[in-house]
């Protein structure tokens, strides 16, 4: 059977910023595009997009990693059930919060659960997906927590799967499916309903990838056309127009990977550049003005960030692994999530952190986790609530290793 991919696009609403402030002001045309020359030369036996396998991830206030012997550890708070060990809560007193200041591995043997292949976390909550294509999350759901892993029933093996406060599956058979919030129309089904359950969206190509932000997907069809639904507020569907309840068709073709922040989008494309549109309030697109794009627009970085490998991105800054195994990244960098010295002025420069040999990069609201080829995980940006998994709460500007002695 295939390998199985888990992806995250964290919805990060618990952020004090909001990612539309002072972003309302368009740009009608497109802007010019740089070549950032990518090539797929590190690692060399790693595959990309669709049929990449994700073992770590972060979350909010949370991170977790998936070892080579399919035993997963969580770290950070675990208020809202997120760490998977049977307990949750906080009774209000900052002495007595539920927090994994190390790694804590999930007991999933105690659950007869079935071999695990990759993992996603999202704000307040982790799913995983097993090497047979079933998905298995925990956390918050809606007003519930839920602090042991429950089975999300699909109709068929999911092949890929983001996670948030509306969530996406595009199974084996190339449909897709999404339920959760829908204020915006993000699940793609032609109302502003929430879904508890799974909802076919209908009216575009056969999927191969997709990506969720705050409140809109994009989606990657077998002819490698974007199609984009939900918000249209900072130019999130590549258009000046409306919100849309259904898939929209855009202009953007060529796509073979595909990413979100909390109101921007990234793709890669075929001839081996990224082109990023939507908000732009922190120079999370790379370019140096504020102002959103409705159009694809290579991010103005420079040679830090050639022979980009994939991609991954925040709430307020976006990251790529370059393909010799750095992490460069630009944006918002008011907690050290860009791997430099905290700052309250945002860069579309790209800052190239102090790692190398990463295989494997996540970003979410504030913070950095990156797999190294040697099996260790590292972390950086915020850590007020341990999820840098080093023992401290406290932010760091510079990557520290996680501690993995559980496992």
């Amino acid at each position: 059977m295939n390998a199985r991919t888990l992806v995250l696009s964290v919805m990060l609403s618990a952020c004090t910023e909001s990612p539309r402030q002072a972003q309302l002001a368009r740009k009608t045309e497109p802007e010019a595009k740089s070549e950032l020359n990518v090539q797929r030369a590190w690692p060399d036996s790693a595959p990309l997009g669709f049929s990449t396998r994700h073992r770590v991830c972060a979350g909010s206030k949370h991170s977790c990693f998936l070892n080579a012997k399919q035993k997963l550890s969580c770290w950070g708070s675990n208020v809202l059930g997120t760490i998977g060990n049977g307990t949750h809560g906080w009774n209000g007193k900052d002495e007595d919060r539920n927090l994994a200041a190390e790694s804590v591995v999930v007991p999933f043997d105690a659950y007869n659960l079935p071999s695990l292949n990759s993992v996603a976390c999202a704000r307040g909550r982790t799913c995983v997906v097993t090497v047979a294509g079933g998905v298995w999350c925990w956390g918050a759901f809606g007003d519930d927590i839920v602090d042991t892993p429950q089975e999300q029933k699909l109709p068929s093996a999911v092949g890929q799967m983001v996670v948030g406060a509306h969530s996406c599956a595009a199974m084996d058979d190339k449909s897709l499916w999404c339920w959760g919030a829908n204020a915006f129309g993000q699940l793609g089904i032609g109302t502003r309903a929430d879904a508890k359950q799974p909802q076919r969206v209908e009216g575009l190509g056969e999927v191969t990838a997709v990506a969720v932000s705050e409140s809109a997907t994009c989606a990657i069809d077998t002819a490698k056309t974007v199609w984009c639904w939900g918000s249209n507020q900072v130019y999130e569907l590549l258009d000046e127009g409306p919100d849309q309840t259904k898939p929209w068709r855009t202009s953007l073709r060529d796509a073979e990977e595909i990413a979100a922040g909390a109101s921007h989008f990234c793709v890669k494309t075929t001839q081996k550049t990224i082109n990023c549109w939507g908000n732009n309030f922190e120079r999370q697109l790379g370019v140096e003005d504020s102002r959103g794009r409705q159009g694809p627009t290579a991010p103005a970085v420079g040679a830090k960030a050639a022979s980009p490998f994939s991609m991954a991105l925040g709430f307020s800054f976006s990251s790529v692994l370059t393909a010799d195994g750095g992490v460069v990244s630009w944006g918002g960098n008011k907690l050290g999530q860009l791997g430099a010295p905290p700052s309250q002025v945002p860069t579309s420069v790209g800052v190239r952190s102090a790692l190398n040999r990463v295989v494997e990069v996540a970003a979410t609201t504030s913070h950095v986790c990156a797999l190294k080829s040697d099996e260790t995980v590292w972390c950086w940006g915020a850590g007020q609530d341990y999820q840098l998994g080093n023992g401290r709460a406290e932010n760091s500007s510079v990557p520290v290793k996680v501690n993995l002695s559980a496992l």
